[in-house]
């Protein structure tokens, strides 16, 4: 993202989390869980829901988003916005 005077905006990480927070909470984990190693099914949903809310609401890029969510690759970052149906 640009500001209005062409320099990259920067992208304040309290939003990531708060975002984070939110959506752990929504499923009953804590938001240390998320970016975490599990593969069980619940939490990789609440995961793709969380990136795919990143992704969308902060239009952050995938390498960025990997970054907040364990130092993920970033095509592991699209793989779940394809699951999730976000571009």
């Amino acid at each position: 993202r640009k500001d209005g005077l062409g320099k990259k905006a920067s992208i304040d990480p309290t939003t990531v989390y708060e975002i984070i927070k939110s959506v752990a909470s929504k499923h009953g984990l804590t938001p240390e869980d998320l970016p975490g190693d599990c593969r069980k099914a619940p939490l990789v949903r609440a995961r793709f829901e969380a990136i795919a809310k990143v992704r969308s609401q902060l239009r952050m890029g995938l390498a960025m988003i990997g970054f907040h969510f364990g130092f993920r690759d970033h095509s592991t970052i699209k793989h779940a916005l394809d699951a999730t149906g976000v571009r």
